[in-house]
């Protein structure tokens, strides 16, 4: 039904339609929606076939919740060739719900303006470009919805197939754990099909199966947990950096894991300084 409102709306992909042309253009019960819907001249049944249709755009629409967020023009777009990044931000952190329909928006766009690079790369002859989906904050997504994990499975399993490896963040094991066992196994699939893991400090109840896909020693173990030992405070009461700050350990399969130590540079302290709130609390 949505496919087909798109068509309608924009049939030689010249001005994509916003959200709220293609609720309008349901809502008006055009001849071709009657024929998808196999509801002809009757309209009760066209309103009740369409129902649900409208109830999930309609939030998402300019009388919605949202306000204009999803069903205005966009200001920027994506240059194939080129690194791109969303700053989310300005969204409510506190709205899980918003937040991960965002962070689905992004991760969603970037793979279809990918899969569309395929096709005036093979009118042209030439080679198609490889690309890189960085995937943050994961468990904001997986928090939200138990249905989310479906929708990054599809993604890890498709981008393949795309020239489009992956690198999905996360803060512990325990993120992928979820309300019920079944999703919990399709979420440490992730893991399982990873290539490689880059592991920071990790208490030995946040490995989920890590110890099993990437064969973890117990001397490993006992690294990851002594990274996260405790800050140390100066006796004005700062906090200096935990003693495994900037430390991870690579694993490539179940080869032993490579330790190494991440240094940043001065612009990079400044830009990723989590406490300076903290540091102008007098």
């Amino acid at each position: 039904m949505i496919a087909t409102a798109l068509t309608d709306l924009d049939p030689d992909l010249t001005s994509p339609p916003l959200l709220g042309d293609v609720i309008a253009h349901i809502t008006a019960r055009p001849a071709s929606l009657r024929a998808v819907t196999l509801t002809h001249d009757n309209d009760a049944d066209y309103d009740a076939r369409v129902r649900e249709v409208l109830d999930a755009l309609s939030p998402l629409g300019p009388s919605g919740m949202y306000g204009t967020m999803f069903s205005e023009p966009t200001s920027e777009h994506i240059e194939v060739g080129r690194p791109a990044v969303f700053d989310i931000s300005g969204v409510n952190e506190n709205d899980h719900v918003l937040m991960a329909a965002v962070q689905s928006l992004c991760w969603n766009l970037g793979s279809a303006t990918v899969s569309a690079e395929a096709y005036p790369a093979a009118d042209e002859g030439r080679q198609r470009k490889t690309y890189l989906l960085v995937m943050d904050e994961l468990w904001r997504i997986l928090r939200a919805s138990a249905d989310m994990v479906h929708f990054i499975d599809a993604i890890t399993r498709l981008n393949r197939g795309r020239m489009m490896a992956r690198v999905m963040v996360t803060h512990t094991m325990n993120d992928l754990k979820l309300a019920e066992p079944h999703l919990t196994a399709t979420a440490r699939g992730f893991v399982e099909r990873s290539a490689m893991v880059f592991l920071g400090g990790l208490a030995e109840g946040e490995m989920g199966n890590l110890r099993e896909v990437f064969g973890l020693s117990r001397a490993e173990v006992s690294q990851l947990s002594d990274w996260i030992a405790e800050a140390p405070v100066d006796p004005g009461g700062k906090a200096g950096l935990r003693p495994g700050a900037g430390n991870f350990l690579l694993k490539t399969g179940k080869e032993a894991g490579v330790p190494l130590h991440v240094q940043l540079t001065d612009t990079e302290i400044d830009n990723t300084n989590t406490n300076r709130d903290w540091d102008m609390v007098q």
